[in-house]
């Protein structure tokens, strides 16, 4: 609503894998919400890594309500993803409580070099 004809551009980092586990189709509900969701895989913090609890089930369920999504599990090429998406004029926002933080100065970096 605050940029209306544009196209929104929700980056995602699931944070915890408990969190993940119990909560990743309410998190591919919203997320499903944007135009495009790019979704990465969780980030751990404290917490050791959980087999079978990773990103995708996050972009599984926003694919379920039918978004357009790409799951890029590599933070460090996360960036690069989101700018080969990109189209002039998107809002992009990026969401979570890890590294995903630094997607947005990692981003311009990619899109001035595109």
């Amino acid at each position: 609503q605050a940029f209306p004809g544009r196209r929104l551009v929700a980056v995602f980092q699931p944070h915890l894998y408990s969190r993940t586990a119990v909560h990743s189709v309410a998190m591919g509900a919203a997320v499903a919400a944007a135009d495009l969701a790019v979704i990465t895989d969780v980030y751990g913090a404290r917490e050791a890594p959980v087999a079978g609890v990773t990103g995708v089930l996050v972009a599984d369920a926003a694919r379920d309500r039918g978004a357009r999504v790409v799951y890029e599990p590599n933070r460090a090429t996360l960036a690069r993803t989101v700018a080969e998406h990109a189209r002039p004029g998107d809002v992009i926002v990026t969401m979570g409580a890890g590294d995903v933080t630094r997607v947005g100065r990692d981003l311009l970096v990619a899109l001035a070099t595109r």
